[in-house]
């Protein structure tokens, strides 16, 4: 179960981390203080990992609502960019057969790229 907790105190201090750097809901916090502490991933990461770690050796649970957030993100970039790649053979795929058609060949080979 230790493991567990570890694992969700690391992805709960990335997640930290990413809200503080890049969300939006922390904008008005790096607008109102403009420095490069706020912008840092590096720097802020050394910050949330204190929090994390506090969290992990007191209330261990504390951390995996960020981590579950975390993880939920990931997975829907995740399906997003694959959304988006077989969006790209489609419409690539489209193309080809039309430029195909406008040049009186009217056989389609379909040609995969390697590794697919």
């Amino acid at each position: 179960m230790v493991f567990f907790h570890v694992l969700a105190a690391v992805l709960s201090c990335w997640r930290l981390t990413e809200i503080v750097t890049m969300d939006r809901i922390s904008e008005p916090l790096r607008k109102r203080f403009p420095h490069y502490l706020w912008g840092c991933p590096r720097c802020v990461s050394v910050w949330s990992g204190i929090v994390t770690t506090l969290a992990f050796i007191y209330l261990p649970w504390a951390n995996w609502p960020l981590a579950m957030a975390w993880l939920y993100l990931v997975e829907w970039d995740w399906r997003a960019r694959l959304r988006e790649t077989v969006t790209n053979r489609v419409q690539a795929e489209v193309e080809r057969l039309a430029l195909q058609r406008l040049h009186g060949r009217e056989k389609s080979v379909i040609i995969l790229p390697y590794g697919t």
